[in-house]
């Protein structure tokens, strides 16, 4: 897990850094503040959209592929998974989508080789706060 995480995390960085999809300058709030966003991004965020990214479509694209005969069934409902992941960050632009896809590649291997979605859910919580730590301001901190 640790692997993929550092994998995903190589992947993502140089990736968001050429996008130009960084907003420096996180240097406002509160501790107490900083940890009540982490912990409610963490529920809401990455806990919901891993249970249903890889615990719903995920799992189901892939037995569906295993149903018909596919040989290729894990990689495809990953692939697949992942696209679908990407176009629900629609909202953030093309580089986000971009960004989200290869997350969520990241997040669907970790879940299809370990079988656990709280892996998948440590392994996108760590790539959000990294991105919310080091790469993202705060809304209005410009």
């Amino acid at each position: 897990v640790a692997l993929i995480l550092g994998i995903t995390l190589l992947a993502l960085i140089p990736l968001a850094l050429a996008l130009g999809f960084t907003r420096p300058g996180w240097a406002a709030g509160s501790l107490p503040v900083l940890v009540y966003r982490l912990a409610d991004h963490l529920v809401f965020t990455c806990v919901l959209e891993e249970s249903f990214f890889r615990g719903i479509v995920q799992t189901a694209l892939i037995r569906g592929f295993i149903d018909r005969g596919w040989s290729r069934a894990a990689p495809l409902g990953i692939i697949a998974a992942s696209l679908l992941f990407g176009g629900a960050h629609v909202g953030g632009g093309t580089a986000f989508m971009l960004l989200a896809t290869v997350a969520g590649f990241g997040y669907g291997v970790a879940y299809y080789l370990t079988g656990r979605i709280h892996y998948a859910v440590a392994i996108h919580f760590a790539v959000n706060a990294v991105h919310y730590l080091c790469f993202a301001a705060p809304p209005g901190a410009r």
